[in-house]
């Protein structure tokens, strides 16, 4: 039988593959990454893998709200039950999907900078990314130049 957490984890992969279908949008791989904060704060992304090209899209604002406000949900309650198992709860989780509908989970329990799916962080340590999976555009490089210069 599977637990609440199993059912969440299917749920959540189910929903997220709802959402870029309800968007229309061309893509081969999706990530969703949700970051808890603590004391019920949290926040949450999304974006696309394209080829070799990560990409950031905008969509119908209202869809993605709903999306990922009951993603957020869902996220939650995966977390919550990691807790009833006698686990630490998770601070960082991604959840990537196929076209295929195949899904995988990733969890960091220390970071909240951990699995980073967004731009300025392909090519460094805390990226989601594999650097031979994807592609760092220029213009990507030239801004984390830009930012390391001013660190």
């Amino acid at each position: 039988m599977n637990s609440k957490k199993d059912e969440y984890i299917e749920l959540g992969a189910k929903v997220f593959n709802e959402f870029l279908g309800a968007v229309s949008i061309d893509w081969d791989e999706a990530y969703y990454r949700y970051v808890d904060y603590g004391d019920n704060h949290f926040s949450s992304q999304w974006s696309i893998k394209l080829n070799r090209e990560i990409k950031l899209i905008e969509v119908d604002e209202d869809v993605e709200d709903k999306y990922l406000q009951f993603l957020q949900g869902i996220t939650e309650k995966i977390n919550n039950e990691i807790d009833k198992e006698g686990n630490a709860r998770s601070i960082v989780i991604v959840l990537k999907l196929d076209r295929s509908g195949e899904f995988k989970y990733s969890f960091d329990n220390s970071d909240s900078n951990a699995l980073e799916i967004n731009k300025l962080a392909l090519g460094k340590d805390n990226s989601y990314f594999n650097v031979e999976d994807i592609e760092i555009p220029n213009s990507v490089k030239k801004f984390q130049n830009e930012l390391e210069k001013l660190a």
